[in-house]
């Protein structure tokens, strides 16, 4: 098992949280899920059987774990999430944001 990736990152005035995990051996799988104040937001999967077994297995998980990371983070910064967002956690979500420097 290696170990994830977590970043908070700021969009339109709001904090969120990326985090990327492998879970094992076992399930062969890259899981990187968004949070708001501890809601999931996006859960995405990415399975890697065999591919341990190949030379550089590790290496190529550990790349897919960084790459897999990075296109969530992208794809919250343009905007992609955004309807997710609002199904989630409301369709006013980004109108109730709280301004810079005040509490979350």
């Amino acid at each position: 098992m290696l170990t994830g990736f977590n970043t908070n990152i700021r969009y339109r005035g709001m904090l969120f949280h990326a985090q990327t995990e492998d879970r094992g051996a076992d399930f062969a799988e890259i899981v990187t899920q968004l949070y708001r104040a501890g809601t999931v937001l996006v859960s995405v999967k990415q399975g890697y059987h065999g591919v341990l077994a190949q030379r550089d297995g590790l290496a190529t998980v550990r790349g897919r774990m960084q790459e897999q990371h990075k296109d969530v983070l992208r794809n919250l910064a343009s905007g992609e999430f955004d309807d997710r967002i609002r199904e989630r956690l409301g369709p006013d979500a980004f109108s109730q944001a709280p301004k810079d420097g005040e509490a979350q």
